[in-house]
């Protein structure tokens, strides 16, 4: 049997490729949305502190062309994510923990995924 040999290249740069497959600065800003949403069950809520003092209420999101972020403002943010101190009743949130993120991720995977493909395909050209 012979063998061929078959070569190509591509005629346009890969981050041209990237931005056609719908990925960039964009996408990553709706994909830190779709997990903002998601994960807001997840996420520590007091339900006896007063309205719009809640860490679950205080993210924000900024994106680029490499990733999208949720941040959460308040200033025990990092040890309540941690686990460090999580002393809130579970009222507001039953589902809040710590390592919000990756309790969201292995329960909602499937949902995230369907949602994130959805929303590439828009960006797509």
């Amino acid at each position: 049997m012979a063998r061929s040999n078959i070569s190509f290249q591509w005629n346009e740069s890969r981050s041209v490729l990237i931005k056609r497959k719908g990925f960039g600065k964009n996408l990553n800003q709706e994909m830190a949305k779709i997990f903002e949403r998601h994960m807001y069950k997840y996420v520590p809520y007091d339900s006896k502190r007063t309205e719009g003092t809640h860490l679950a209420d205080s993210s924000y999101i900024t994106a680029d062309d490499k990733q999208g972020r949720v941040t959460y403002r308040k200033p025990y943010a990092n040890v309540q994510y941690l686990g460090e101190w999580f002393n809130h009743d579970k009222e507001g949130h039953p589902l809040a923990t710590s390592f919000w993120d990756e309790m969201c991720w292995a329960n909602e995977k499937s949902v995230i995924s369907r949602e994130i493909n959805a929303a590439r395909k828009r960006y797509a050209k």
